[in-house]
């Protein structure tokens, strides 16, 4: 990498990892350019190089994180030879050890990136939202087709899958996610997922008539 190329990015770097610090300390409207800066060892010059707002240096900081979350979390989802009980658990329990072992990144992005859509900055839910409808399409379309899964917009089976897992996930990040990961609340949390879109156990004749609306993929 190109001498000036490695020193922007190094720049990015440290000025996101000042913004998140002060983020979770002081609170978003709290901090000012000149804090994140001091606390980076950056100009205001290169701050501006980077980023014209706060506002982008913090939808910067969400979209590294929703990188992460897609990494480490969201691509479980996808590995062979699970059951789909299995896959559920698997991505629940990967979800709630991501909380646990990034506690400055899950409370920002419990709390960061909400606050950032009520208060009208920018789409910055909308690629994480795609990232998770896209995910949980291609995981669910084949168990749908084989009856495995009950027919039903793929944003319901997305929340119905995360929605919980989120919800803890929110509580704990709120700790810092210092908490330990309580494995039987994980248990608990992936079998009321499977048990609100488990379909079938016979797979229907071709050319039935479905009993339920398609799959919205």
């Amino acid at each position: 990498m190109p001498v000036a190329r490695r020193l922007k990015s190094e720049t990015r770097e440290q000025l996101l990892a000042a913004a998140g610090a002060l983020f979770v300390s002081h609170g978003y409207l709290e901090v000012t350019v000149a804090q994140i800066c001091a606390r980076a060892g950056v100009s205001n010059g290169s701050f501006f190089h980077l980023f014209k707002t706060k506002t982008q240096l913090a939808e910067g900081l969400i979209e590294d994180i929703a990188c992460s979350y897609r990494e480490e979390v969201l691509s479980r989802l996808l590995l062979p030879a699970r059951s789909p009980e299995q896959a559920i658990a698997a991505v629940l329990n990967v979800h709630l050890r991501w909380v646990a072992g990034h506690g400055t990144r899950a409370r920002l992005w419990f709390g960061l990136r909400p606050a950032l859509l009520y208060l009208g900055a920018g789409p910055t839910a909308n690629p994480h939202i795609a990232d998770v409808a896209n995910v949980v399409g291609e995981w669910a379309r084949p168990l749908v087709a084989a009856g495995e899964i009950r027919p039903m917009p793929v944003e319901a089976i997305a929340a119905l899958i995360f929605g919980g897992a989120d919800a803890i996930g929110a509580l704990q990040a709120g700790d810092g996610g210092a908490g330990a990961l309580d494995r039987d609340l994980a248990k608990r949390t992936a079998a009321a997922a499977w048990g609100a879109i488990r379909g079938r156990t016979r797979v229907p004749q071709r050319g039935a008539e479905p009993s339920e609306p398609v799959l919205n993929l």
